[in-house]
């Protein structure tokens, strides 16, 4: 998914068909780094904290520089006709202060008081203060917690911000991908640090391993996949089905893979050395391909309907039944359904349309992060220990592959040898079902099998 602090969808709890839902940080500006004096809220015996005697005025929401005095209030005069006014109880002050305390604690500088703050019967004391922009961070979390509160939350939380860590981490829990989508026009090892900083500075980390860079703008033979390794990215979907090189001399819009393979591939440097990141094309892009992707700003090239469009995701899907095996990534922008009317009408046609279509026919629909999971796991699988007992008709093997969780993996087994017939399956002593099926001509058995460490064997009469 890519998201816009400045753009605001209710849409994102849909699923978004295959590999890319990635976040996109725009226009937050630099970070003041200026050291500022601060304290922290603390509870004696009080049932709500009065900051009225210590003559200072608080910000707690830093982003819109709403001032909080008298009592501990939270505004939201520049997102609302009336400001809303709340009081805080105790139980959240403390946790609030023990956040701050937290980020304090993890400052890698710090700065000694001006002055110390008075104490008042409600206890407001002094802590060492840090960096603006960790007491900006520290103040962005506390916004965010209250904003999950009820009655006060909807005065303090801001619609133009970026979501809060724990909208994603709901988000996450429900299988989305939540990443960078960075901007790399400034250069790109500038672009990537800004926004590596500012994602995991939100509060979203750790970040996930795959990513789309805004643009697909791309560097060198593999320097931008180059950079994205060193941040410990592992399969990017630069390579992006999109513009008038798709478009034959004849006026015909070719689809496929364009990259010689519908199945990702490491990167290889110049010199012939393989990088630790996959390259996974994206064949489907609804900027390419919708009439009215014009209406958001995509191009629209082909200018085909929702539901010719449709017809395109079916026949690379059905194409990869048929035997031409790949993943089919698809883009589906978040900036339609931003604008509404009938442009969000037939991003939602395709989208669902192509939906329905993979659910039909049993395809999984994954994330990029599951993908790739699923992807490491069976390029590091090895079978070892292989053992052939005629008398028994017997095949015996070790399956290797790393222990990923929720990672399955599907493993063939001749359904023929000469004259003898796969008739058993075990694994690790226990009977696996299997399952005939034609890969390429020959015919196997299939059996499901959890990512891990396993002992087969198949008996064949």
């Amino acid at each position: 998914m890519q998201f816009d602090p400045g753009e605001r969808s209710e849409n994102t709890n849909q699923s978004l068909l295959q590999f890319d839902n990635h976040f996109q940080l725009k226009s937050l500006g630099h970070v003041d780094e200026r050291p500022v004096s601060g304290g922290i809220v603390e509870d004696n015996e009080c049932d709500q904290v009065d900051l009225s005697d210590t003559g200072k005025r608080a910000e707690l929401a830093v982003q819109t520089r709403q001032p909080i005095s008298n009592r501990v209030r939270v505004s939201a005069a520049n997102s609302l006709s009336t400001t809303q006014t709340g009081t805080i109880p105790v139980a959240a002050i403390k946790t609030i202060a023990g956040e701050i305390t937290g980020a304090a604690a993890h400052s890698t500088t710090a700065y000694p008081l001006g002055a110390d703050l008075p104490t008042n019967s409600c206890g407001i004391s002094a802590r060492t203060a840090i960096t603006s922009s960790h007491w900006r961070r520290a103040f962005r979390r506390v916004r965010w917690r209250i904003a999950e509160w009820p009655v006060v939350g909807s005065a303090v939380a801001d619609p133009g911000v970026a979501p809060t860590p724990w909208l994603v981490a709901d988000w996450r829990a429900r299988g989305h991908e939540f990443g960078i989508h960075p901007y790399v026009e400034e250069g790109l090892e500038t672009g990537w640090h800004r926004y590596w900083n500012t994602f995991t500075g939100l509060g979203y980390g750790p970040v996930p391993p795959t990513v789309r860079t805004h643009r697909v703008l791309w560097q060198g033979w593999v320097e931008s996949a180059r950079v994205q390794a060193t941040y410990g990215l592992r399969m990017n979907l630069d390579f992006y089905h999109v513009g008038p090189s798709f478009q034959t001399h004849a006026g015909e819009w070719v689809f496929g893979h364009f990259a010689g393979s519908g199945l990702p591939m490491k990167f290889v440097d110049e010199q012939g050395r393989i990088l630790r990141i996959y390259q996974q094309v994206t064949q489907l892009v609804d900027e390419h391909l919708l009439e009215g992707s014009r209406g958001w700003g995509g191009a629209g090239w082909v200018g085909l309907s929702a539901e010719a469009a449709v017809e395109v995701s079916r026949a690379l899907l059905r194409r990869s039944l048929d035997g031409a095996y790949s993943a089919v990534a698809a883009q589906f922008h978040v900036d339609a359904f931003a604008f509404g009317g009938s442009t969000a009408s037939e991003a939602a046609r395709w989208l669902e349309g192509t939906l329905d279509y993979a659910a039909a026919q049993g395809i999984p629909i994954w994330s990029a992060t599951e993908w790739l999971r699923f992807t490491e796991a069976r390029h590091d699988a090895a079978l070892d220990e292989i053992q052939w007992t005629p008398s028994a008709r017997r095949l015996s093997f070790q399956l290797v592959t790393p222990s990923i969780p929720d990672v399955e993996l599907s493993l063939m087994l001749p359904l023929q040898h000469i004259s003898a017939r796969l008739d058993r399956v075990e694994v690790d002593g226990v009977t696996a079902e299997h399952r005939a099926r034609e890969v390429g001509g020959t015919s196997y058995g299939w059996i499901s099998i959890q990512a891990g460490t396993h002992q087969v064997v198949a008996t064949y009469l």
